[in-house]
């Protein structure tokens, strides 16, 4: 399990969404308010305009998000980018495990209804990615920097390829 995370997290760069393609403004605010070490700046990125242009960008592509890896990519982005934005409705937070129905209430728009967290991941996302690591893969993906959407996605399954093959090798270790 140890070796599996170093290695995955060996891939893994702060500071971009997954797909920079898919959502200029998500990748600035990363950028901005995220450190090399994955510190954010919570306060000034939630007073910054772009936070909630943003949110108005999402909202509009997620009416009719497409097909293949341009919607596979902005399904990621979204699930991160409203984490961030379910954090600023509740700020200050202890944690996301705090609040009663972080990702169980419906407040994502998606396709002219309102979904939860947990509905993006578990029904829509994992519809095209239907591997039980999928959740690790979703956050530790934003942190990615691929060159295009399409890389972006194969990002992600080579993570869950060396997640795979890892826990293949290193289940006989004695190592813990």
């Amino acid at each position: 399990m140890k070796q599996t995370f170093i290695i995955i997290a060996s891939l893994i760069i702060t500071g971009t969404s997954l797909f920079s393609g898919s959502n200029r403004n998500y990748s600035r605010l990363l950028a901005k308010y995220v450190s090399t070490g994955g510190s954010v700046n919570y306060r000034s990125m939630f007073k910054d305009p772009v936070f909630m242009n943003t949110y108005h960008e999402f909202k509009l592509k997620l009416m009719s998000p497409g097909r293949g890896a341009k919607r596979n990519a902005l399904l990621i982005n979204a699930y991160n980018y409203f984490v961030l934005y379910r954090i600023k409705t509740f700020y200050p937070i202890a944690s996301v495990t705090s609040r009663k129905n972080f990702f169980t209430g419906a407040f994502l728009p998606y396709m002219g209804r309102r979904i939860s967290l947990n509905t993006l991941e578990k029904r829509i996302l994992f519809k095209y990615f239907p591997d039980a690591r999928l959740h690790f893969v979703l956050v530790c993906g934003a942190k990615m920097l691929p060159s295009s959407d399409e890389q972006g996605l194969q990002g992600i399954h080579t993570l869950l390829a060396a997640s795979k093959q890892n826990s293949q090798i290193y289940a006989y270790s004695t190592w813990s």
